[in-house]
């Protein structure tokens, strides 16, 4: 059962984020992934033995090598790392692990060559049935299957979807478009997901949880730690 709560990080805020990110050699979608991680393993009944697991989406449309142009499918992948970061060590050590973990992942092109080699074959709409299948929200056998076979089964992870800076500065009647916050669709077996985007120099973190694994007073303290680790960067 899916539940929603956001942050956000104002002007001033995000500037100095993305100055200290460029005098450190990081990116702000670095110190997303290292403050998710770290919050969420702070708040671990485990007390952090175990690794989390962070998932991060590629966007394989523009790499298709079939015209794409009239699908409407999710022609997404992603990358898992495993991170077991030490809250007593240094953030930006932290961010230096996670930079070293997830930027081979993401230039590589291997894993981006054979996911969409498979998606080649696959009818669109099997793919977007996948998905829902994966959270018993499609009954249709085929989707069912192909989720059995596809998607990670990796209870302790979660996902970070970072869609970077939107060059949008309107209104959207009564609400300016910086008041608008976007939750990442769904990843397969991700307990929380964040979704983050910055629109007139703000940026706005939505998550979505299972509040049937995460009461929603540890996904506040989740949320908050992870605002409190990037503004004390």
């Amino acid at each position: 059962e899916t539940r929603l709560t956001s942050g956000r990080l104002d002007q001033p805020q995000v500037a100095r984020l993305a100055q200290v990110a460029h005098d450190h050699g990081a990116t702000i979608n670095d110190l997303l992934v290292t403050a998710l991680a770290l919050s969420v393993r702070e708040h671990r009944s485990d007390g952090g033995k175990r690794p989390v697991t962070v998932a991060v989406p590629i966007n394989l449309r523009a790499e298709s090598p079939f015209d794409a142009s009239d699908c409407l499918g999710n022609f997404v992948g992603g990358v898992h790392i495993a991170t077991r970061l030490n809250p007593r060590h240094d953030f930006w050590k932290q961010v230096r692990v996670v930079r070293s973990l997830l930027q081979p992942r993401l230039t590589s092109s291997a894993a981006r060559w054979s996911m969409l080699q498979l998606h080649a074959t696959l009818p669109p709409t099997l793919i977007d049935a996948m998905l829902y299948a994966a959270y018993d929200r499609c009954d249709d056998k085929a989707a069912r299957r192909l989720a059995r076979t596809m998607c990670q089964n990796i209870p302790l992870s979660v996902a970070l979807s970072n869609l970077g800076r939107a060059s949008v500065t309107d209104h959207l009647g009564a609400l300016h478009v910086h008041d608008l916050v976007f939750f990442s669709p769904k990843s397969s077996q991700s307990h929380i997901v964040a979704g983050a985007v910055t629109m007139d120099a703000i940026m706005q973190i939505g998550f979505s949880y299972d509040q049937l694994l995460i009461p929603p007073e540890k996904m506040e303290s989740i949320k908050n730690r992870m605002l409190e680790l990037l503004l004390a960067a």
